[in-house]
């Protein structure tokens, strides 16, 4: 690969506890702050949370508005859905250097609702 070539993988996103899915293209030296904007920005119209994208219910709701959780899958912990695993942080990381197994990592977005 040359260096002015961006290395990308498709990585697979999936709404928590529902059978909607996205793949997003992820360029590998983006920092884990970059990705997480990025895939907490494009969910907002990707995924339908009651039937609804995230941008028209923010813009409908005064009380309460929806944002996103990105956790990573595979988080095996006893008595809890990987769904419920704690949340991606912030890092100046690459997500090249963070996670090893790049053909095998996979990530759920699960709604927050906040209160206004």
């Amino acid at each position: 690969m040359s260096q002015n070539q961006i290395e990308t993988i498709a990585v697979y996103v999936k709404l928590a506890l529902t059978t909607q899915t996205k793949y997003y293209n992820v360029n590998i030296e983006w920092t884990i702050t970059q990705f997480l904007e990025y895939v907490k920005t494009n969910a907002m119209t990707d995924f339908l949370i009651n039937g609804v994208d995230a941008n028209t219910f923010n813009a409908t709701s005064q009380e309460t508005k929806i944002e996103f959780a990105v956790v990573e899958a595979g988080q095996r912990v006893e008595e809890r859905r990987d769904e419920d695993a704690p949340e991606l942080q912030n890092s100046d990381a690459t997500f090249n250097d963070t996670y090893s197994n790049l053909s095998q990592i996979a990530f759920y977005v699960r709604p927050v609702y906040v209160i206004l």
